[in-house]
């Protein structure tokens, strides 16, 4: 059997092509694929060359027998039904075709089966309660309506906070210095560049709040309290839909490599959540899926074969 897995988000695209026994025969990775922040049409043209690159042994018409892409926003509005469109197109041979969020990969690469909140926090954010197997979504409504606890939203929060020390509205900070050393300027003389570099641009000064946190900075340890509020208040949320202790929480995503903010989570959501998280990368989730949806079974062994055989990608 050719099985796909696709875990699609605001930064990249990671994919394997496996067999039924869970080796992986190439991993590739490409451009982002998020339909919410570049649109269904780039998003389906960053996937298509990854496929591309995955296949290019078999070729694009090749039999699969089961493929399930988890896309950044591929579960709002519309975009499911015009994402598989896109894929059905691109891998037409293929058995069973399935797509949604990127959280239901995160979530079954931790806990492959079972109820359980699933919460991913990178340059966006998102939330999903999983009842029964259906998603039921919390947040994740993109930067401009949602994405609270994210890259995106720490980095924002850091800049705001220079520049209030900057012109006198805000208290001194050492972010000030640190987003200006990142930028080569103060943030105040850099405003152009960083309107044109976007979310993806602000979403890396997260690393900038993380450190001057830990350094014990007040202005950074109170915004990333605040942003560790707002995630636990919409994990809590999920959780609420479970109807038992302690309730798992599958964690994804850049922001949980920040100890303290994870700690900051943790703290708020108290000894009835337990944060789980995986040295397996998303993408192995996806497989999870796809695997499921022959009817196959999700056993110790395939996660050895996946882990004995997974492999840097080749990127596109």
């Amino acid at each position: 059997m050719l099985i796909i897995g696709i875990d699609g988000g605001g930064t990249k695209t990671d994919a394997v092509l496996c067999d039924e026994s869970g080796r992986v025969l190439r991993r590739i990775k490409g451009g982002p694929s998020s339909p919410t922040s570049l649109g269904p049409n780039k998003a389906a043209e960053n996937i298509r060359q990854v496929l591309a690159a995955l296949l290019k042994d078999q070729g694009l018409n090749t039999e699969i027998d089961s493929m399930f892409a988890g896309l950044s926003g591929g579960g709002v509005g519309n975009n499911p039904e015009l994402m598989k469109n896109y894929l059905l197109e691109m891998v037409p041979n293929c058995k069973v075709m399935r797509n949604y969020n990127d959280a239901v990969n995160a979530l079954r690469s931790v806990i492959p089966d079972g109820d359980a909140v699933s919460v991913i926090s990178g340059t966006g954010s998102s939330v999903f309660a999983c009842i029964d197997d259906n998603m039921q979504q919390i947040g994740g409504w993109g930067y401009l309506l949602g994405d609270e606890g994210s890259g995106y939203d720490m980095g924002r929060r850091a800049l705001m906070c220079a520049l209030k020390d900057i012109d006198g509205r805000g208290s001194k900070t050492t972010l000030t210095q640190a987003c200006a050393e990142k930028l080569g300027v103060p943030v105040n003389k850099a405003i152009p560049d960083i309107y044109a570099g976007g979310r993806m641009l602000i979403a890396d000064f997260s690393r900038i709040l993380c450190t001057e946190a830990e350094k014990g900075d007040k202005v950074a340890l109170e915004q990333m309290k605040e942003a560790a509020k707002d995630l636990a208040h919409a994990i809590r949320t999920g959780g609420e839909r479970i109807p038992f202790t302690p309730k798992p929480v599958a964690t994804a995503g850049s922001i949980w490599n920040c100890a303290m903010y994870k700690k900051m989570v943790q703290e708020d959501l108290g000894t009835e959540y337990e944060l789980r998280s995986t040295d397996l990368p998303p993408v192995y989730g996806s497989f999870v899926i796809a695997l499921r949806n022959l009817g196959l079974k999700v056993t110790e062994e395939v996660e050895k074969n996946f882990r004995a055989s997974l492999c840097e990608p080749e990127n596109v």
